[in-house]
């Protein structure tokens, strides 16, 4: 690994920063963007178009920090510059994810990265092989019920400790978000 001199900090902040807002570009107003126009229309499928060809750009943009400098921490470039890696990890194939994974395992050892992020990875990770999540972190929108659904999670009535000790918030906090709520490890729509 290269050594990270102030000069080369601040070329890795602008790159991360730039990462950052293309990969918030649509996923930061989604949920009020398919409400507008559905997920079908025109609107969103060129939205998901051009978020695809940022994430490919995004991709090779950290890989390069990766291979050069490893996992840059917040106390170097920033928090949201050291999130940008994590979140275009997390949106990237689940061939790049399990790539990653070992790296930002590591990564959250040495106090690098986040533990709630490798978690949220991991739980992707998992849903993507067909597998319960254990964290809880994942939802999907069900375009039947017109609704967010938590995709399955494995041991629900021990998930609340689990969140805990990766420093994710209570699963009625976060489900909220979604207009969903938590009761005896049951998901309930509001």
């Amino acid at each position: 690994m290269k050594e990270i001199t102030s000069d080369i900090v601040e070329k890795i902040k602008k790159i991360l920063n730039k990462v950052y807002e293309d990969d918030q570009k649509y996923r930061k107003n989604s949920k009020e963007f398919l409400d507008k126009y559905g997920p079908n229309s025109n609107e969103v499928q060129e939205a998901l178009k051009e978020q695809a060809r940022l994430d490919k750009l995004n991709l090779e943009r950290i890989e390069v920090i990766l291979e050069q400098y490893g996992w840059v921490s917040e106390d170097i470039v920033g928090f949201k510059e050291s999130e940008a890696i994590f979140l275009v990890i997390q949106h990237a194939s689940l061939e790049t994810q399990m790539k990653y994974y070992p790296i930002m395992e590591n990564a959250v050892k040495l106090g690098n990265a986040r533990k709630c992020d490798l978690a949220m990875l991991e739980d992707r990770i998992l849903v993507k092989q067909g597998k319960e999540q254990i964290y809880g972190t994942q939802i999907i929108y069900n375009e039947d019920r017109k609704q967010y659904e938590l995709e399955p999670l494995a041991n629900p009535e021990t998930v609340e400790d689990r969140r805990k000790s990766v420093d994710l918030p209570p699963m009625n906090e976060y489900l909220a978000l979604y207009g969903l709520s938590w009761e005896n490890g049951i998901t309930k729509t509001k």
